[in-house]
C-alpha cells in the first residue's frame, strides 16, 4: 500500500516512509569515494577499473614485468562528482519525474479516481 503522503511519488523524497537523507550512492565511483585506473604496459591505454581489480594489480611496471602481466597500477584519484564521499546530494533541477508530473496532470485535470 502507497503511503498516505507521497502515494509512492518520488517515495525516496517523503518524510514519512522515504530516506530522511537527500544524499544519494555516488553513480560515477559506486559510492567509494575513488576512481581507480588501471595502465596496459603494452600499448599505453589508461582505463577505469574497480577497487578490488585495482588491489590485485602489480604496483608498477617493473613488478608487472617479473609477473608476466600486461596491466599494473595506474593512477588513483577521489571522485570530483561526490568529491570522495561517496554520496552527494543532487540539485532537485537536474532531474525531472516526467510520470510523476503527467499523473498529477490527469489528476488536475479528470479527477482523482
Amino acid at each position: 500500500m502507497a503511503c498516505e503522503i507521497c502515494k509512492g511519488i518520488n517515495s525516496h523524497l517523503c518524510p514519512v516512509c522515504g530516506d530522511q537523507s537527500d544524499a544519494v550512492k555516488c553513480d560515477n565511483c559506486g559510492g567509494e569515494g575513488w576512481l581507480y585506473y588501471a595502465y596496459n604496459i603494452e600499448n599505453g591505454e589508461i582505463f577505469r577499473v574497480s577497487c578490488d581489480e585495482y588491489d590485485e594489480l602489480p604496483d608498477d611496471e617493473d613488478k608487472a614485468y617479473e609477473s608476466s602481466r600486461k596491466l599494473c597500477k595506474g593512477n588513483m584519484e577521489r571522485c570530483s562528482k561526490c568529491n570522495g564521499e561517496g554520496e552527494y546530494v543532487p540539485d532537485p533541477e537536474d532531474y525531472f519525474d516526467e510520470d510523476a508530473y503527467m499523473e498529477r496532470y490527469y489528476e488536475r485535470k479528470y479527477g482523482k479516481d
